[in-house]
C-alpha cells in the first residue's frame, strides 16, 4: 500500500458528504448530483427556481475552495499541475460530455444513487470505475499518445482558473439567454443551498477528492509506489449513511420544509427496482465510460473542479471551461429538439 494512505480522512470526508446530501434532501427535496447542478447553472430549465439555485450551489463549492486554500491548503495535497494543456482540454471536455450523457457522476450515481439501490446507478458506477481503473493504470502511455497527436502550447504565468470559470459560466449562460430568478422570498432556500454546497466542498477537500494525485493513485492498482485505498472510506461511509437516511425519508409523508412546491420526500426518492431505476441504455454506459476515462487520466470530476476553481488552482484553469463546453455540446446534440 501507498505511504500516503489515510483511511481516517476518507471516512471523515464521507461522513460529511453523507450528512450534507441527506440534510439538503430533507430541506429542499433535491438530490445532490453535481454534474447536473453544474449543467443547470448554465443551461435553462423549465422551472424558474431551478434556474437559480444551481448557480448558488456552484458558488458555494467555489467559496469552500477559496477558504480551504487560505487556511488549510494541505488538504489539496499534491495536486498535479504538470498535465499538458491538450490533456486538460480533452479530459475536461469528455468529463462534461460524459457526465451529462450518462446523467451523473460520482455524486449523483455513487453517493446518492447506490443508497437508493438503483440498478441504473450501479451500472453507471461499474462503468466509470472500470474505465477509470483502466485509464489510470495505463496513464503514462495514454498521456504520451494524446500529447503526440494533439499539440497545444502550454499556458505560462499566473493561474486564472477562478476568472476562467466565471467567464465560462457568464458567456454560456448569456448565449443560452438563461435568466436567473433571484427572489427574496426564496432567501432561506438559497441560504440552505449555499451552506450545503460550502459544507459539501469542505467534505470533498477533507476526503482527498480535490487532490487529483490521490484520485489517480486510488484508481491505479499497479502504481509502483503502492495502491492508495483512502477513497474507499469516502464512498463507503457516504453510501452506508445515506442508505438509512434516504430510506427513512422515502417512507415519510413529510414535505421538504424549504421546497416551494411542497413536494413529499417519498415522491422524489426512487428506491429499488422501479421503472426509473431500471433504465440502463447505451447513453448511461457510454457516458459513464467517457467520464471514467477522463477521471482516470486527470483525477478530476465536476464537484472537485469547482472547489479547485475557487482556490484558483492552475490545474482547472482550462479543465472547467472545457468541461462546461462538453456539457453544452451534449445538450446541443441530444436535447436541441426538445
Amino acid at each position: 500500500l501507498s505511504t500516503e494512505t489515510n483511511l481516517t480522512r476518507g471516512l471523515l470526508g464521507g461522513i460529511i458528504l453523507a450528512f450534507t446530501t441527506s440534510s439538503y434532501l430533507y430541506l429542499t427535496n433535491r438530490i445532490t448530483g453535481l454534474s447536473g447542478i453544474f449543467c443547470n447553472s448554465i443551461i435553462p430549465t423549465t422551472d424558474n427556481e431551478e434556474n437559480t439555485w444551481p448557480l448558488i450551489y456552484v458558488i458555494g463549492l467555489g467559496s469552500s475552495g477559496f477558504i480551504v486554500s487560505i487556511y488549510y491548503p494541505d488538504l489539496f495535497g499534491k495536486s498535479e499541475v504538470t498535465i499538458s494543456t491538450s490533456v486538460l482540454l480533452l479530459t475536461g471536455f469528455l468529463c462534461g460530455f460524459g457526465t451529462r450523457l450518462g446523467n451523473g457522476c460520482t455524486s449523483g450515481h455513487g453517493l446518492c444513487g447506490l443508497p437508493r439501490l438503483s440498478p441504473r446507478s450501479l451500472a453507471a458506477v461499474l462503468s466509470f470505475m472500470l474505465t477509470g481503473v483502466i485509464s489510470a493504470s495505463n496513464r503514462k502511455y495514454i498521456l504520451e499518445f494524446i500529447d503526440n497527436i494533439i499539440y497545444i502550447p502550454e499556458l505560462k504565468g499566473n493561474s486564472y482558473s477562478l476568472l476562467s470559470a466565471i467567464a465560462s459560466i457568464t458567456v454560456i449562460s448569456t448565449l443560452y439567454n438563461k435568466k436567473y430568478n433571484f427572489s427574496l422570498k426564496n432567501f432561506t432556500n438559497y441560504l440552505a443551498t449555499y451552506i450545503s454546497a460550502f459544507t459539501f466542498g469542505i467534505g470533498l477537500s477533507i476526503a482527498g477528492m480535490c487532490d487529483n494525485t490521490k484520485i489517480i493513485n486510488f484508481l491505479d492498482f499497479l502504481n509502483p509506489n503502492g495502491w492508495d485505498p483512502s477513497l474507499i472510506g469516502v464512498l463507503g461511509a457516504g453510501v452506508f449513511i445515506n442508505y438509512f437516511t434516504f430510506n427513512a425519508l422515502s417512507k415519510s409523508n413529510q414535505c421538504a420544509p424549504l421546497c416551494n412546491q411542497q413536494s413529499k420526500h417519498s415522491s422524489k426518492l426512487k428506491i429499488g427496482y422501479i421503472k426509473e431505476n431500471l433504465i440502463i441504455n447505451w447513453k448511461l454506459i457510454v457516458g459513464s465510460a467517457l467520464f471514467g476515462f477522463s477521471w482516470g487520466i486527470s483525477g478530476l470530476c465536476p464537484g472537485p473542479s469547482a472547489v479547485l476553481a475557487g482556490s484558483n488552482s492552475k490545474l482547472v484553469e482550462l479543465f472547467v471551461p472545457a468541461m462546461l463546453s462538453g456539457m453544452v455540446v451534449q445538450d446541443l446534440i441530444f436535447n436541441s429538439k426538445k
